[in-house]
């Protein structure tokens, strides 16, 4: 290591140490090895720095997340569906000073939505997520941002009613059963993708994965120092541990309560909810190329026309 590489090593050492998550980390140090400490709570505190220490560090939070990530299956680069549907969770609504919704750290999955509908992979593309903690729902703000990309407006459909991950998958199927929709290309973070496929499956779709929003990634040539600072804790890791966690939890509470259950019939054609009608069929549309998402094919196939569901 050289100088300069020294000296940004010290850098990020001392900008660490003066972190709250740091602080606490090196407080809890202190206690353990304090001599003066009475046992119990000693090991009380070196039970709290193992957690903490172990949850923070980078390279721990990678390996916990990308287990759960390989088991998300990409689609081949040339398979095409019926729909594409995309999760809500990667946007913020557009509340002052904002001037419009913006993306989130898993905004990759409103990118990957534009990206695949401009492919040509699927002549709609479906936002879906309501907003549980109140305020415009998430499939609204989606919506928004891919006309943004590039998407046609009648190529869009929301549905703004569900708020979990199993009410999306029940909402998508209420969408969409009456067009006879099976086959989707479905668009959520690597580490949401096992548990939002076997939700969906279990509604009767035909699920191809897209993942994106990854997490565990080739690991880039690194110096010494940048390794070591990969085993000190921060609070973006802890985050990171703490989805891969709750990832887990909810998927083996989603089995235990029976919520993933076998696959059922495939959507089929129904007479047409009010909400559904509404959306009609359009004409399809073409929509101009733009930035590095390259133009859809023309299929000639109908697309739905925006619309917002209700009830």
């Amino acid at each position: 290591m050289d100088g300069s590489g020294a000296l940004i090593v010290v850098t990020k050492l001392v900008t660490w140490s003066t972190q709250p998550l740091s602080l606490a980390a090196l407080a809890l140090a202190a206690a353990v090895l304090w001599p003066g400490v009475p046992r119990g709570p000693r090991v009380g505190c070196a039970l709290a720095l193992a957690l903490l220490w172990g949850g923070g560090c980078r390279l721990a939070a990678e390996r916990v997340a990308g287990a759960l990530e390989r088991r998300s299956v990409s689609a081949p680069p040339d398979a095409s569906a019926e729909a594409i549907v995309v999760l809500g969770g990667g946007t913020r609504p557009a509340l002052g000073p904002r001037r419009g919704p913006e993306l989130n750290e898993a905004g990759d999955r409103v990118l990957e939505a534009a990206r695949l509908w401009r492919e040509g992979r699927a002549p709609r593309v479906v936002a879906s997520g309501g907003r549980p903690d109140g305020g415009p729902a998430e499939a609204g703000d989606a919506a928004a941002l891919l006309r943004f990309l590039g998407v046609a407006g009648d190529a869009i459909m929301e549905e703004p009613l569900s708020r979990t991950t199993r009410e999306n998958a029940i909402e998508v199927r209420r969408l969409l059963e009456p067009h006879g929709v099976r086959r989707i290309l479905l668009v959520t973070s690597a580490l949401h993708m096992p548990r939002a496929a076997a939700h969906f499956r279990s509604e009767g779709f035909e699920v191809l994965q897209a993942p994106t929003d990854w997490i565990a990634v080739e690991e880039p040539p690194r110096t010494q120092g940048a390794r070591l600072l990969r085993l000190l804790p921060t609070a973006e890791a802890l985050t990171v541990t703490t989805r891969a966690l709750r990832e887990w939890l909810a998927l083996a509470a989603a089995r235990a309560l029976g919520s993933l259950r076998p696959p059922g019939p495939a959507p089929a054609a129904r007479r047409a909810s009010p909400r559904v009608a509404a959306c009609g069929l359009a004409h399809p549309g073409r929509a101009p190329t733009w930035g590095m998402f390259p133009g859809p094919s023309s299929s000639g196939v109908p697309r739905l026309s925006t619309c917002a569901s209700s009830t």
